[in-house]
């Protein structure tokens, strides 16, 4: 056994484990400890995107953000979701399909994700019903592992090494071609080849996965925004009816004791990547009988325009000139309900910049007061407002971002962006194959120097190797004219080809019912008059 032998080995099983490895980390399925989940599209809910048929594979994260596409197990339809994040409240993710109006029902929480998108192959998923992917990759795995199991169970020392002599790396034909000096350049191209192959192989599954990403950017979270106010109101009091002088919110007003009311709102608008704030804003009183419909409005701020993401209106409103309306419209229509109800109504219009788009929206909670002849009291309930607390009313949405961010790519652990993933992943793919190129060049240089490498790579196994003694007395030689009529003769006869060395020339037989057919070429590139003259030489010396 040479130690060139030995070496070539031992790289060719680390080589096959590297693959190994390389292919369980990305593609082994959960089920087998891998981090892959093969999920094949049923519906239109991510049009255009995805679409039925097509195949997903998702990898498990240790964290999923708003925007990024997952998939998880839906206890309800019992089978895979594919959708995309839009929220993230308390553990539990909200989702939605592109193509949905309204978001999942179910809110399901890290550990009930799969994972995220890796992998998309448009109409894969037909072939996947035929042959499961798990079993598939299973199968494809331990086949690989097999191989290298095999190989290492062939290295020195191992019993079944006994009946293995001196396997070269390479086939036979492409070997014989190689300096064998030393079998150190054998060993090196050898070596460049598989290597090489190797990165060739790796950077090819690479460039499938970066380039089969939907989009090289997508479509980054929406962008939250809020209307929050605050009411309120004041007015003197009598010493001894409420605990202070001052009536505070959320406390009754009696006429008797004060007529006026000081009444106001605040208004702010909260969110990420908010510029050049403008609106209008107004404060309006409303007074009405909710059972028959009839209402007088009140102005108390006019129209007036603001900057910037607040502002506040305050005014002062006399209740006894609001008791005195409805005494009037009692007296002339005489309708006379027992209760009347107080409305004050802030109104905000507002326009802004959010995320470089634009964006406009209305705010319009209202306060409510309940009164009759003896008292204004205040009213717990919550109108156009998102909250139960009528004095911190608020309202929030959302706005699409149509700006986009960088999509990301995790191979073998490492994260980075597509643009880099398919730059990087094309570079590997352009040096493996330069090295292939390289080393193939090296050979076919080599081989154009020896025209019986040239004949070894034709033949490949048909050639046996055999000493040039007892070919003298041979009294039949048939010479052919070409080294591919040999090869058809040997096959024709199921014989092999038997060779040997004189000197320079090479001889191949073929011995077929009596008859030996020959074909002779020189060991490297000579002119034609001088092979003549080799040819006849020896044909000389066989008849001497």
């Amino acid at each position: 056994m040479k130690k060139s032998d030995s070496l070539s080995d031992i790289i060719t099983n680390i080589l096959l484990l590297g693959c190994l490895v390389f292919l369980w980390s990305q593609f082994a399925p959960a089920k087998y400890g891998g981090p892959a989940e093969y999920i094949i599209v049923n519906g239109i809910s991510m049009q255009p995107t995805y679409h039925s048929g097509d195949l997903v594979i998702s990898h498990v994260s240790a964290s999923y953000q708003v925007g990024e596409v997952v998939a998880y197990w839906d206890k309800q339809t019992n089978r895979y979701v594919i959708h995309r994040i839009v929220g993230l409240e308390n553990g539990q993710y909200t989702l939605k399909g592109d193509n949905n109006l309204e978001n999942d029902i179910a809110h399901p929480t890290q550990s009930e994700i799969v994972g995220k998108l890796w992998l998309h192959l448009p109409g894969a998923g037909g072939w996947l019903g035929v042959l499961s992917a798990s079993k598939g990759t299973a199968l494809a795995l331990t086949v690989l592992g097999g191989v290298v199991v095999s190989g290492l169970l062939l290295q020195p020392g191992a019993p079944a090494r006994k009946t293995r002599k001196n396997k070269p790396l390479l086939p036979a034909s492409l070997a014989s071609v190689l300096p064998q000096g030393g079998n150190w350049a054998q060993t090196a191209v050898e070596i460049g080849l598989y290597l090489s192959a190797f990165l060739a192989l790796i950077a090819l599954i690479a460039v499938v996965m970066a380039f089969s990403r939907p989009i090289l950017t997508q479509t980054s979270t929406n962008l939250a925004y809020q209307q929050s106010g605050n009411f309120f109101y004041s007015a003197s009091a009598t010493a001894g009816v409420y605990d202070t002088d001052t009536v505070r919110s959320g406390e009754p007003i009696f006429p008797k004791l004060t007529c006026n009311m000081s009444v106001g709102f605040t208004y702010t608008l909260t969110g990420d990547q908010l510029q050049d704030v403008t609106g209008t804003h107004q404060l309006s009183a409303v007074v009405m009988d909710e059972q028959s419909g009839w209402q007088r409005t009140i102005p108390l701020v006019a129209q007036t325009s603001f900057n910037g993401n607040n502002y506040s209106d305050a005014s002062s409103l006399n209740l006894c000139q609001i008791l005195d309306l409805v005494a009037a419209v009692e007296m002339q229509t005489e309708f006379s309900p027992s209760t009347y109800t107080l409305l004050i109504m802030p109104r905000a219009a507002v326009s802004a910049q959010v995320g470089g788009q634009d964006f406009s929206d209305t705010f319009e909670p209202v306060l409510k007061f309940g009164f009759d002849k003896v008292h204004f009291y205040y009213v717990k309930e919550s109108i156009g407002s998102e909250t139960k607390d009528p004095l911190n009313p608020v309202k929030s949405g959302k706005l699409s971002n149509p700006l986009q961010q960088t999509n990301s790519i995790k191979l073998l652990g490492i994260e980075t962006d597509v643009a880099s993933a398919r730059r990087w992943s094309l570079v590997s793919l352009v040096l493996g194959l330069c090295g292939l190129g390289l080393c193939g060049l090296y050979i076919y240089d080599t081989a154009q120097q020896s025209q019986d490498g040239l004949m070894r790579i034709k033949l490949g196994n048909l050639v046996m190797n055999v000493y040039d003694r007892g070919f003298d007395n041979q009294a039949n030689f048939i010479e052919v004219a070409d080294i591919d009529d040999l090869a058809r003769l040997a096959e024709r006869q199921n014989t092999s080809i038997l060779h040997f060395t004189r000197g320079i020339l090479h001889y191949y037989l073929v011995q077929a019912n009596g008859t030996t057919y020959r074909y002779v070429v020189s060991d490297k590139k000579r002119p034609a008059s001088l092979m003549k003259m080799d040819k006849t030489s020896h044909a000389a010396e066989e008849e001497v």
